[in-house]
């Protein structure tokens, strides 16, 4: 069996992508829509509308989808989540694309015995929150985020080369290109896999958009969401179809003059 394996948080999830219904029901902003990380109803719809199953219904017919995305997760979780799926026993081929979170969330395991959508907790750097201000002062440094963040994405290509998928990254929100020479661990990581380089999908959904320029909270007032963009800040429907399309056309055609790989001199 071919699959589409797609790892990462809300925006592999499918976070923002219901039908107009929903937004009717939240008075336009699916913040004030009151669900549980495991509504069914809810869930399903955003799989269907996600950027993994597009991928697969538009271009990818003889592939499953499989979306391993669940909404707030760090790069530490959407990775480790893998061990927790009922992956197909026999893979034949295909893709694992990992769709990266912001570098600064820490996910340890939540300990409810793998019950429920989220096998994990989330740690974000926000020293205001009670609850993150130890993570914050005591634990979170911008190293450690970043090596993090390094490890995951090496974590998941070994995983798809044993598994003899194609490994593809690409961000989400936040560019870590500025970690392509960073110590000895990004030697590690075939950089040509990355898809987005010198943008992230946020980027490129708000420039669709005309909402370059525009800042999170003037993003959130809006009354209703733009045909690429929610006022949640997660992408629409339409939103996930142009995610869908751009990794089509990025596998498709790669960038025929890609960064040069970083040379590194090994501390090891």
């Amino acid at each position: 069996m071919k699959v589409i394996i797609g790892l990462g948080d809300s925006w592999t999830q499918g976070e923002g992508g219901l039908p107009q219904e929903y937004f009717d029901k939240a008075g336009g902003n699916l913040i004030n829509l009151d669900r549980d990380d495991d509504d069914l109803e809810i869930l399903k719809h955003e799989h269907e509308n996600s950027w993994v199953n597009q991928l697969t219904k538009k271009y990818f017919r003889d592939h499953k989808p499989i979306n391993l995305g669940v909404r707030g997760y760090g790069n530490i979780g959407a990775v480790k989540n893998l061990y927790y799926s009922k992956l197909p026993k026999k893979i034949t081929g295909g893709k694992l694309i990992f769709c990266l979170s912001g570098r600064d969330r820490f996910d340890y395991p939540s300990g409810l015995n793998n019950e429920g959508l989220r096998k994990f907790k989330t740690f974000y750097p926000q020293v205001s929150v009670p609850q993150f201000q130890w993570y914050c002062e005591e634990m979170w440094n911008e190293n450690a985020a970043n090596e993090w963040t390094l490890l995951s994405i090496i974590e998941a290509q070994n995983f798809a080369r044993l598994h003899q998928l194609d490994f593809h990254f690409l961000y989400a929100f936040d560019n870590i290109s500025d970690m392509e020479d960073y110590h000895n661990l990004s030697r590690h990581i075939d950089w040509y896999s990355c898809l987005t380089r010198d943008t992230t999908l946020l980027d490129l959904i708000l420039e669709k958009d005309d909402l370059v320029g525009w800042d999170n909270q003037r993003l959130v007032d809006r009354p209703q969401p733009s045909k690429h963009f929610t006022n949640c800040l997660h992408p629409t429907i339409d939103g996930y179809t142009l995610i869908a399309d751009y990794i089509y056309e990025h596998i498709k055609e790669p960038d025929p003059t890609p960064k040069p790989k970083p040379i590194i001199k090994s501390i090891i």
